[in-house]
């Protein structure tokens, strides 16, 4: 493992006096390094210090190297956040599985182990800094996600839900898909938990991430932060798809996803495209409301072109039984049914259990090549 950076020199503060703010996430490959950049600079007024972990095999089991340390060190454009940055790294094989329902539960096993190696070093950083842990927050996101910190009005309502108290909260999070202005209608939720907190097995980093983030259903507070996935080239896109936790997707998945303008749905896990905004993306208009400055400003610079004109006649052409009455009540059937499988999985995981799905074996598929219990 190495370590990289620090936080002598921060400038940066939370949104109330003594409070602090680490953000820790893992990186993936080069292709993320410009969503990385405009995380930093969003988050750079409020948070304290980043803590990237990285290991040198993906989450679907492929040797891809390492990335971090070289693109930060060599990029100028890092220069006003590499004091507040530390890089956590690992050279772990992971095992690759073939079926996707196992692919994807040994996947998740081991993003939830990546994102544990960043605890003991946002405990020394604290430790150095004299941090309280009851009033150091962790934000646990991934690289794609970051919060505003440019806008008064969402750091003064990211302070009062800090303020509500200890415990996991999740941050309201406005989605994008594919380009800066391609709207994902509901709301998510990024966990963020006190250090203090940070105290078992079940409030691990990857545990609290694994239950805290997802669809946010209610909320009181204006959008804080912000989610650009997969904003930058399709070849780029494939590639992420190829390596993240989420696993069964083809080339033909993306690109039906790209021309008609939905999120991609995995066809080798018997997925179909359903007729929902839980599936269904469209082109907005950038507004204060609904986006940060920086990303309006520089909308044509970042702007990746993915989604193209005359999507809405694609989608009706390539999947015709959208728009109907059928369709509508089986999607809301479909809804049903995941929301009612995420509390079944909260509840087996509450009572123990790691992973939980159709095709999971009794103990779920262990990812290690070296076959030891992962730290």
């Amino acid at each position: 493992m190495t370590l990289v950076g620090g936080v002598e020199g921060s400038s940066a503060a939370g949104p109330a006096s003594g409070r602090r703010i680490v953000d820790t996430f893992p990186f993936s490959e080069p292709h993320e390094v410009d969503l990385l950049l405009l995380k930093l600079r969003l988050e750079a007024p409020v948070v304290d210090a980043w803590v990237i972990v990285e290991n040198s095999w993906s989450f679907q089991g492929e040797d891809k190297g390492l990335f971090a340390d070289a693109l930060i060190a060599g990029d100028d454009r890092f220069s006003p956040y590499r004091d507040r940055i530390s890089v956590v790294t690992a050279q772990r094989p992971v095992i690759r599985f073939d079926e996707p329902e196992l692919a994807e539960l040994a996947a998740f096993e081991v993003e939830r182990w990546q994102r544990d190696l960043a605890t003991e070093r946002i405990r020394e950083l604290a430790r150095q800094e004299g941090w309280d842990p009851s009033s150091t927050w962790v934000l646990i996101t991934d690289v794609d996600e970051m919060l505003d910190g440019t806008d008064p009005s969402r750091v003064e309502a990211l302070g009062r839900l800090l303020g509500e108290g200890g415990g996991v909260v999740r941050i309201p999070t406005r989605r994008y898909w594919f380009d800066f202005d391609n709207q994902f209608a509901p709301l998510m939720g990024i966990p963020i938990v006190q250090l203090a907190d940070l105290d078992s097995e079940e409030r691990s980093l990857g545990e609290v991430r694994r239950a805290g983030s997802g669809l946010l259903t209610t909320s009181t507070e204006q959008v804080v932060a912000f989610e650009y996935t997969s904003c930058y080239p399709a070849e780029s896109i494939f590639r992420k798809l190829s390596t993240q936790s989420h696993t069964g997707y083809s080339r033909a998945d993306l690109d039906d996803a790209l021309s008609c303008n939905h999120r991609p749905i995995a066809s080798a896990r018997g997925m179909r495209l359903r007729d929902s905004d839980l599936d269904l993306l469209e082109r907005v208009e950038l507004d204060a409301a609904n986006s940060p400055a920086h990303v309006r400003e520089h909308l044509a610079e970042l702007r990746t072109g993915n989604v193209r004109a005359g999507y809405r006649e694609r989608r009706a052409r390539a999947h015709p039984w959208l728009g109907t009455r059928r369709n509508r009540v089986r999607a809301r059937m479909g809804e049903i049914r995941s929301q009612l499988r995420r509390k079944a999985i909260y509840a087996v995981r509450r009572a123990g259990w790691r992973q939980f799905g159709r095709s999971a074996p009794a103990e779920p598929p262990s990812p290690w090549r070296d076959r030891r219990h992962p730290p």
